[in-house]
């Protein structure tokens, strides 16, 4: 079997969309992944930052967990929970101080983990995000903000041996 299994570290791109406010934006992070031949789990921590109108930025920081199926070796299904630290930063001599909100959010998807050496596969995935924070003072100017979002996600993991 050509299949890595074991652990494996890696790091991944993400191209994520905002289903509110239909923006999009990038994000980098680290994984983790113990893999068998039907079940793994994935640990992960990523960086986005946002704009979310007025000059003010939208800096998340999600550390997630997720369960794995492989119905067949290099296609899996996936779903976690992940826990979104999340801060709306507001321009220099705003009106507003800057607001940092930690929720529980959960993620479902679907991917391909494709072998390219012995111990080192390609990963690519979609999930989507869903968070609700609770900031206590927003301007109207910014709305609802809201973390529901799309994520297209390409990585690379080095298998442990």
């Amino acid at each position: 079997n050509a299949q890595s299994s074991g652990l494996g570290i890696g790091a991944h791109y993400s191209w994520v969309r905002n289903q509110d406010t239909e923006e999009s934006t990038s994000m980098l992070g680290a994984m983790a992944r113990l893999r068998g031949e039907v079940v793994g789990v994935e640990g992960a921590i990523d960086y986005r930052n946002e704009a979310i109108g007025g000059d003010t930025d939208l800096k998340t920081w999600p550390v997630t967990a997720s369960l794995m199926i492989y119905p067949i070796p290099v296609i899996y299904a996936l779903g976690g929970i992940g826990w979104y630290n999340t801060t709306i930063d507001f321009p220099a001599g705003s009106l507003f101080e800057d607001q940092t909100d930690s929720q529980l959010g959960y993620h479902v998807g679907a991917g391909v983990e494709l072998p390219v050496a012995t111990t080192l596969s390609l990963t690519g995935d979609f999930r989507y995000h869903f968070v609700d924070y609770e900031f206590d003072e927003i301007p109207e100017s910014i709305g609802n903000v809201d973390a529901d979002a799309l994520s297209l996600n390409g990585g690379i993991i080095l298998y442990l041996k």
